[in-house]
């Protein structure tokens, strides 16, 4: 199942907190596959739900770290996008990245 309709904006909830349950949701259960959806939706069209995204994606790394690893070219592209959610989360997304693999980020920035 798609986890974009569980997404704050999707749901059409002004606030973060369906997005922080959603984020522990998947970094308990190490979903992959949930992580990989999140990731490709940074890149669509949609700012909110790539906003939502995001959000997600640096909360489950919160808690679990490793679920981001090798997407760390994504998030250091997103370092100059002129929304600066985006930017900022792929900021906090990489410092959860670095924990674990600091050579990797070192190398690509």
């Amino acid at each position: 199942m798609s986890v974009i309709p569980l997404l704050a904006s999707s749901l059409g909830l002004r606030d973060g907190s369906a997005n922080s349950a959603l984020a522990k949701q998947k970094a308990a259960k190490k979903d992959a596959k949930a992580i990989k959806e999140l990731v490709e939706n940074l890149f669509g069209k949609k700012q909110d739900i790539a906003s939502d995204c995001i959000k997600v994606l640096y909360e489950a790394g919160y808690e679990k770290p490793a679920l981001l690893v090798g997407y760390h070219n994504e998030f250091i592209s997103l370092l100059q996008h002129k929304n600066n959610r985006l930017a900022s989360g792929a900021m906090i997304a990489l410092h959860c990245i670095s924990k674990l693999e600091p050579e990797s980020i070192y190398k690509t920035s």
